[in-house]
């Protein structure tokens, strides 16, 4: 899971034309966090997901969704939203790749 949120999140921030300064300063978190996550070394916390997701304005689901999986990862997507909080429905995908 690590490997896909890495990815997401230089993706998404690439996407944007941001540099790892920018998405940490909007996202409020340390430059070294985004580094260590962009690198797989660290999974980051759902606060900090939830952090990096709004400085981005993308729910916090695509930072877990792989765009070359659309198709299994729409489903994953509807679990993701909705009333639940985001640990249940983290929990929700976790269930859903087993």
């Amino acid at each position: 899971m690590a490997a896909l949120v890495s990815r997401r999140l230089r993706e998404l921030r690439s996407e944007r034309g941001w540099n790892q300064v920018r998405l940490a300063t909007e996202a409020k978190v340390g430059r070294a966090t985004v580094a260590t996550i962009e690198a797989g070394h660290d999974v980051p916390s759902l606060r900090t997901i939830e952090a990096l997701a709004a400085a981005l304005d993308v729910p916090a689901a695509s930072l877990f969704l792989d765009p070359s999986r659309r198709a299994r990862d729409a489903t994953a997507h509807a679990a993701l939203t909705g009333s639940e909080s985001l640990a249940q429905r983290l929990a929700a995908l976790v269930r859903s790749e087993r």
